[in-house]
């Protein structure tokens, strides 16, 4: 057998090393399994393996869907599982896997089918007659009715006794005959709760000519024929959900029969031998809900921090007139910084490293909306501007009262062009203007202002004021 892809197309995915014809460069599972297949000179387990690397390497999981109502849980393999062996084109190696995101998934029509074999199980086991007809109503409310199981048409063909031991026939004589309806859930496919894993299995036939009746006894001189197949691994958690589809529908009871079905029966192929069989430990749901509930609380605040840091560089880049509009909003980034550091820590998302990495540009933000002392001492002079007597006083003739970088201040201030500043400089060069003074005043005045120049020419590396 050849490849199973045109020659043009098989040029494109293989890769041209040393492997020439593993179709390396194919990046869908799906496509790898049951499309482009090469046997000739390649092996069936070579081929096998090619599926498992490219599953490894590119499967993605499959997103979750759980409708309004929904009754969800999760189960975990506690064996490898099997689903439509007989599928593709390598003979008894199929494997359902998802066309677009490659992970394996577990057909809805599947689950349906083992859940409606539980139920048929407690039906047929159930001895007493009110609770057995009880069991066969719920059955044919929740998968429809007929259930599909029903006595053959030809007499030779039954396996089982008179039509009471069949539930279609059952239910029919109990008023069902003339009923054709729909089941009441919905069985959704069962998906890994990741992106599941692969292995490759072997199953492997020691004596193929004794099983084929070419030879009447199973000697050891016979070559076993070792038959490779894709399998899911133990230990991957599919989850499953029932959705009720009509009023009244009895999630609760499909529940239980799945539930039964998976942990007793086990699902796809081979769970004579062991495949199939999962784990339905209700503390693995409660698992997988914390889990979800933390990814999402992780990308919530993912989002939190971007536009934090956002907003944040924004802020820096206003002029301060315009930070000054947004002041509310600056004087609470604080709080915020701290409420969401600690959201961070909580989820050990380094809530510690994000507040000191951006607290000081909230800081610097917080100092540009506070007035400078300059403009703190402009604002005090402005407000006293009908009380020029006090002011000089104050600032001028207390002068070397007044502590240095007050000094500094007072000097600066007075230098300026234009303002309250230059109106008092104005003033104190022109004795002419000086309010109504007794000569004690007067002169303490003109000491002020003697040592107020000294400073400036002598200390402020500006020079002496103007």
């Amino acid at each position: 057998m050849s490849s199973s892809v045109t020659n043009d197309l098989a040029d494109v995915l293989r890769d041209q090393g040393e492997h020439g014809k593993d179709f390396a460069r194919c990046e869908s599972p799906s496509l790898r399994l049951e499309k482009f297949v090469h046997l000739g000179d390649n092996s069936k387990k070579n081929e096998i393996d090619a599926v498992v690397a490219c599953h490894r390497e590119h499967a993605r999981p499959i997103p979750v869907f759980e409708p309004k109502g929904a009754v969800s849980f999760v189960a975990k393999l506690r064996s490898r599982l099997i689903v439509n062996q007989a599928g593709g084109i390598l003979e008894n190696a199929g494997l359902c896997l998802h066309p677009h995101f490659g992970a394996p998934y577990i057909p809805g029509s599947a689950v349906k089918g083992i859940a409606r074999h539980a139920a048929w199980s407690e039906w047929n086991e159930e001895a007493d007659e009110t609770k057995k007809a009880a069991t066969a109503n719920r059955i044919a409310e929740v998968f429809g009715y007929p259930t599909g199981d029903s006595r053959p048409k030809k007499e030779e063909e039954a396996t089982r006794g008179g039509p009471d031991s069949y539930l279609d026939d059952y239910l029919a004589a109990r008023g069902w005959k003339d009923k054709s309806t729909s089941g009441t859930v919905a069985f959704l496919s069962a998906v890994p709760v990741d992106a599941g894993r692969l292995a490759t299995d072997i199953v492997n036939c020691h004596h193929p000519k004794y099983y084929a009746g070419d030879n009447p006894y199973a000697t050891d001189d016979e070559s076993p024929n070792p038959q490779f197949f894709p399998a899911v691994d133990e230990g991957v958690s599919f989850l499953f959900s029932i959705v009720p589809v009509h009023p009244g529908g009895d999630v609760d009871a499909a529940r239980a029969w799945l539930v039964r079905a998976l942990s007793e029966n086990g699902a796809g192929a081979k769970t004579a031998a062991g495949y199939g069989w999962f784990d339905c430990n209700p503390s693995l749901t409660e698992e997988w809900r914390n889990k979800i509930e933390h990814e999402r609380l992780r990308r919530e605040l993912e989002e939190l921090k971007s536009a934090f840091v956002t907003r944040l560089d924004e802020l820096k880049a206003m002029s301060d007139e315009e930070l000054a509009t947004h002041a509310a909003e600056v004087n609470a980034l604080p709080g915020r910084l701290d409420e969401l550091s600690e959201k961070l820590d909580s989820v050990s998302m380094g809530g510690r490293d994000f507040r000191s990495r951006h607290q000081p540009a909230v800081n610097v933000l917080i100092a540009r909306l506070r007035p400078s002392p300059l403009d703190a001492l402009r604002s005090s002079w402005e407000n006293q501007r009908n009380n020029l007597n006090g002011l000089i006083g104050n600032n001028v003739a207390a002068f070397n009262q007044l502590p240095d970088d007050k000094k500094v201040l007072v000097c600066r201030l007075l230098r300026e062009q234009a303002g309250i500043g230059a109106e008092i400089r104005a003033v104190l060069n022109d004795e002419n203007r000086w309010p109504h003074l007794n000569n004690a005043q007067r002169k303490r005045w003109r000491q002020g202002l003697q040592t107020l120049r000294a400073y400036c020419k002598n200390t402020m590396n500006p020079g002496k004021m103007p």
